[in-house]
């Protein structure tokens, strides 16, 4: 299982076409505040292989709807977390 985790200052949702072009995605996650139920700012994009995943590493610091976004593997944090 390969995840891309991707961060925006202001992030409703993930426009999942802006990252299409890197392979096959599996599925899409936007991280919500449990109390005010808004967006915490990041998500999660899971591809159905590491190459893919490779791809979208390469969109780091690109512009995304107006905005600079991080883009980097979230492997190492699933490893010691779980997502809810």
């Amino acid at each position: 299982m390969e995840y891309l985790w991707v961060k925006i200052r202001v992030i409703t949702f993930i426009n999942s076409k802006f990252f299409e072009k890197c392979g096959d995605i599996e599925s899409v996650r936007i991280i919500y505040d449990k109390e005010t139920n808004k967006s915490k700012g990041f998500g999660y994009v899971q591809f159905e292989n590491s190459s893919s995943l490779l791809n979208a590493i390469q969109l780091n610091s690109s512009e995304l709807d107006g905005r600079n976004i991080k883009v980097d593997n979230a492997n190492k944090w699933f490893r010691f977390h779980s997502i809810k």
